[in-house]
């Protein structure tokens, strides 16, 4: 639960494209079936590439972090692309799509992110190595665990499409009964 001056927070990239999301939807359909097990989906507004979640944070820091990853330029002038492209699952828990980012950009910008975070302000690093991805549901449960890896298999070489990446954004994450609401935060520099 947060308090008055904390706000849950995570660091990311917004996956929007309209074609990727008509089809992340496609996607979440195939696995809607109750008799594979009951996952949460994953809002189509919410799509996105985590960066660092950073859980529930002082807004005094999230201000700070904000100055951090806007100081550090990971993302070259203009943009660059991403493809989304093989669904994936981690441990039966999570289904995703890869993100394919031949300059390593996405990694190398999580990577920073987590380096700067650590040294300036304490934030322990991840422990897991980064693996760029657009989580589409969550596992609540499965009644056919076989019948759910037979349908990741059949989308491993599925791709969604091309997304401009120009921005690596804070996010703040208020949980409500319908799922999460996201917001973009923004302070002064």
């Amino acid at each position: 639960m947060e308090k008055n001056d904390e706000i849950r927070a995570f660091i990311a990239v917004e996956i929007n494209n309209p074609a990727i999301v008509h089809k992340a939807r496609e996607i979440q359909s195939l696995f809607s079936d109750n008799a594979m097990g009951k996952l949460k989906f994953v809002e189509l507004e919410n799509m996105h590439c985590t960066l660092k979640f950073l859980g529930n944070i002082e807004i005094s820091a999230a201000k700070k972090i904000y100055k951090i990853i806007q100081g550090l330029g990971t993302i070259p002038a203009g943009g660059f692309d991403v493809t989304l492209r093989r669904v994936g699952q981690f441990g039966g828990r999570v289904l995703w799509v890869g993100i394919d980012d031949p300059a390593g950009i996405i990694a190398k910008s999580a990577d920073r992110i987590d380096e700067e975070l650590s040294k300036q302000l304490d934030i322990p690093r991840e422990k897991r190595p980064f693996e760029g991805h657009m989580t589409l549901a969550r596992v609540k449960f499965l009644n056919n665990k076989k019948l759910f890896q037979d349908k990741v298999a059949q989308l491993e070489s599925v791709e969604l499409g091309k997304q401009h990446v120009e921005a690596v954004l804070l996010k703040q994450s208020r949980l409500t009964p319908k799922g999460p609401i996201y917001t973009t935060l923004k302070y002064e520099k």
